[in-house]
């Protein structure tokens, strides 16, 4: 009863490989994925039930996912775009349930000056009196400021949260050198769906007509 989450904190074209994992093998690593899904810079977040360790899908047709025929594993805002970062903080702040557990990846490409436009963010405050920068912190990043430190184009960033569980150990991560790749990762126990039991042997008996099970209450409440 483990689960995990990870993310590949990488640039955008370089085959290093970006991408969000957990232990079901749902999520995406590798440039192929997202070309595939037509994403080339932004903020990409990935969810996990605390129960099961399983994604929380972006449904179809949803308010963060235009795709009316499949759902995401991953919910994707352009922070280029004014109104994709109020979404953002508006779905950090009210739409992640509390105690779960959220990978987080921003990435662009080498030559893409702009990208996830870090160096905007700041200024939102003007507008909703609050900014991405505040908002993960409050989650607890502790790196995220430095993002707006770059020569060129912005730097890959990872960070991985419980949503209002400070207690749990978050960490962030900035990659500024676009050939290199770093992972992280957080372990956290979950109740697995699938599982085994073993009883005494029962009988010898020529045939049964009937078998009641007793049962208990659980050992964890939380079950």
């Amino acid at each position: 009863n483990a689960g995990f989450v990870s993310v590949n904190v990488a640039w955008r074209g370089m085959n290093r490989n970006p991408g969000l994992q957990n232990i079901h093998y749902e999520g995406n690593t590798g440039d192929f994925g997202w070309n595939q899904e037509g994403i080339q810079r932004g903020v990409l977040l990935m969810l996990q039930d605390p129960n099961s360790g399983h994604v929380v899908l972006n449904p179809a047709g949803g308010p963060y996912n235009p795709d009316t025929t499949e759902s995401k594993f991953y919910y994707w805002f352009n922070t280029a775009d004014t109104v994709q970062r109020l979404a953002l903080i508006q779905f950090v702040e009210e739409q992640i349930p509390a105690g779960y557990y959220v990978g987080l990846l921003a990435f662009n490409r080498p030559t893409d000056t702009l990208g996830y436009a870090p160096r905007r963010w700041a200024s939102d405050s003007l507008l909703v009196g609050k900014n991405l920068f505040q908002v993960l912190e409050g989650q607890g990043a502790q790196k995220v400021r430095a993002l707006t430190q770059y020569p060129t184009a912005p730097p890959a960033y990872g960070f991985i949260f419980r949503k209002g569980h400070p207690e749990f150990l978050p960490v962030d991560t900035i990659l500024f050198n676009p050939d290199s790749a770093v992972q992280i990762r957080r372990n956290f126990t979950a109740k697995w769906a699938q599982g085994y039991f073993e009883t005494p042997q029962i009988g010898p008996a020529t045939q049964w007509e009937s078998l009641l099970w007793e049962t208990e209450g659980p050992d964890d409440p939380s079950d």
